[in-house]
Order: structure tokens, then sequence, then C-alpha cells
């Protein structure tokens, strides 16, 4: 009869360590895409100022010829 009682208690354990590990690994996720989503962000904007950059460098000399 313990053995029971002890294999309840450790199911118990075990199903609680699972959601805290899934809590954490969301969250994780949730840091890496927030930094992911940052990052693509940036590179969009870097390229948007580059292609600005180039259509001016071409309107501004384009004039001169």
């Amino acid at each position: 009869m313990f053995d029971k009682y002890v294999y309840i208690f450790l199911h118990w354990v075990m199903g609680w360590s699972g959601q805290l590990s899934s809590w954490a690994w969301r969250g994780h996720v949730k840091i890496l895409k927030k930094k992911q989503q940052q990052q693509h962000d940036e590179l969009i904007r870097k390229k948007e100022n580059d292609n600005y950059l180039k259509m001016l460098l071409r309107s501004t000399y384009g004039k001169r010829r």
C-alpha cells in the first residue's frame, strides 16, 4: 500500500516538474523571438537606409552629368 502512495506522489511531482519545464521553455522562446524580431527590424532599417542613400547618390550625381 505504501508503494502506491509513493508512486502517486512521484507521479504528481513529475507532472509539476514537466509543467515547470514547459513554462520555462515557453519563456525562453519568447525571449529568443523578441531578440530575433529586433535583429530583423534592425536589418530592415539598415537595408531601407542603404537603399535611400543609393537613391540620393543616383539623383545627385545623375543631375550633374
